[in-house]
């Protein structure tokens, strides 16, 4: 029986951890900045639905001794996200009878894509031609996330979890 230790497994399995440990904070990093972002672009708007929605991925592997990669993504996952009641509510009481699925889809791509809290300024799906007098638009929320300058501060959410 040898009590040997390999150099080379050993240095690996450490500069695996020492990987996995920087994907895990990358994670922690991404969803802290991400979820500040989305408080900011919400503002007194409720970000719960757009929050708990959101997917968080890591993955890490070894290239060689001397370089590793770490991939770290997020995106916001439909089958998630549930707006708040009001839209519920508001589609049974006129009677509009859209599939909630549909609904949660539509609200989701108003905010990302259109910048829209809440519904757009005039229907377009219904034919009964209501308006909305709380309309409330910013720069879509995708752009405002991708864009944000909290990114710059990466480094630094990161050392934090580490």
């Amino acid at each position: 029986m040898s009590n040997k230790i390999n150099l080379k497994d050993f240095t690996n399995s450490l500069l695996k951890k020492q990987i996995n440990d920087y994907g895990e904070a990358g994670k922690k990093a991404m969803k802290e900045i991400r979820d500040t972002i989305v408080d900011q672009w919400f503002g007194g708007y409720s970000s719960v639905s757009m929050k708990s929605a959101t997917s968080y991925y890591k993955y890490t592997y070894m290239i060689d001794a001397c370089n590793s990669k770490i991939i770290i993504k997020s995106w916001v996952d439909v089958e998630k996200y549930n707006p708040n009641q009001r839209i519920q509510t508001w589609n049974k009481q006129n009677g509009y009878g859209l599939d909630p699925s549909f609904l949660m889809e539509y609200v989701l791509n108003l905010q990302l894509e259109e910048g829209i809290i809440g519904l757009p300024e005039k229907e377009t799906m219904t034919g009964t031609g209501w308006e909305n007098n709380k309309f409330k638009k910013k720069d879509p929320l995708r752009q405002y996330i991708e864009n944000n300058v909290l990114w710059s501060e990466w480094e630094n959410y990161v050392n934090k979890y580490i």
